[in-house]
């Protein structure tokens, strides 16, 4: 271990945790529409009486609004923003919690056939009851779009810590004893937790270097559409007034996941999708290109190490958030 990843592991004891699963929540629709929405695609979240009735009167609402009750529940929103013509709809399809974290998972259907052609803003609101121990705040709630049709993959979070010894953002398969065992070691992390390898496999996620505490990752959402897998994740930092500690970090999560029947734990099959505030819009293919380094740990022989590490990488798509709502960058 590299003296300043000693110093920091030190400084920063690893986030280490019990086995945390996705656990689903239970929402409902209460409005949606393709008229009256925000001209910016954006996601708000509402925890107030005020905030709620706000945001309804200037969507048209203004008597007869959907029962919401803020003290037991949390309100969402997402705006597709301005569309050039009629048929466009937005839906929430999931929500879940692990962890501290909520993920509302939303599609996206777009015009079939003969459309109006005028501009529309559509949006959808949901509410959902609030979790013990987790926070309201849009910091705490991530927004993933995912294809209409996919099958969500339950996941767990086998591993964390502000210490991965990567300066390098990175992302790791790792599908054999020796790769998983190998790249948690060169980690530190020991003892290592228990996986299952005929049934499941893992997914690494390092963001690189960062100059303070404070820095996360979180994998948000697994979603699997035509045998391809994609594995949503965010970022967090610290906000200004939050204490932290002025040594260097580099931040990583491990989770695992449920092999599928037929589908290759490959980067063919796989794909990292950041969601994170201020990330590409832009969904990327199921290729490699050359941006972030992604390693696939195998062993293909029985004279193998290890296999050599493949240099390959997606883009990714995300949303982005404002205070109170999440405004996504084109």
């Amino acid at each position: 271990m590299k003296p300043r990843a000693a110093l920091a592991a030190l400084v920063l004891p690893a986030l280490l945790a019990a086995r945390a699963e996705a656990q689903p929540i239970s929402f409902t629709t209460l409005a949606a529409s393709s008229e009256k929405g925000s001209p910016s695609p954006g996601e708000t979240v509402m925890d107030t009486d005020i905030g709620y009735m706000s945001f309804l009167a200037m969507r048209g609402f203004t008597t007869s609004l959907p029962d919401f009750n803020y003290r037991t529940e949390t309100a969402v929103a997402i705006d597709l923003g301005s569309k050039p013509d009629a048929g466009w709809s937005v839906a929430v399809s999931d929500v879940s919690v692990i962890g501290s974290r909520i993920t509302v998972s939303y599609t996206v259907s777009s015009p079939t056939g003969a459309v109006a052609h005028h501009t529309t803003t559509p949006w959808c609101l949901v509410k959902f009851p609030r979790q013990p121990g987790v926070g309201t705040s849009i910091r705490n709630i991530d927004f993933v779009a995912v294809q209409a049709g996919a099958t969500k993959l339950p996941f767990a979070t086998l591993y964390a810590s502000e210490t991965s010894d990567l300066a390098k953002p990175t992302r790791a398969i790792l599908d054999t004893d020796i790769g998983f065992g190998g790249f948690l070691a060169m980690r530190g992390v020991n003892p290592l937790p228990a996986i299952d390898l005929d049934k499941d496999f893992a997914v690494a996620i390092a963001i690189g270097e960062e100059p303070t505490s404070g820095f996360a990752v979180h994998v948000t959402d697994v979603s699997m559409i035509d045998s391809k897998i994609t594995v949503s994740y965010s970022v967090t930092k610290p906000l200004p007034y939050d204490p932290v500690t002025k040594a260097k970090t580099d931040p990583f999560i491990v989770v695992t996941i449920p092999k599928q029947e037929g589908v290759p734990t490959s980067l063919t099959n796989i794909r990292f999708q950041d969601v994170t505030p201020g990330a590409s819009s832009t969904p990327s293919p199921f290729a490699p290109e050359p941006k972030l380094p992604t390693v696939i740990v195998k062993h293909p022989d029985a004279a193998a190490k290890a296999a050599p590490p493949a240099s390959a990488a997606q883009a990714s798509p995300s949303d982005t958030p404002g205070i109170d709502s999440k405004i996504r960058v084109p």
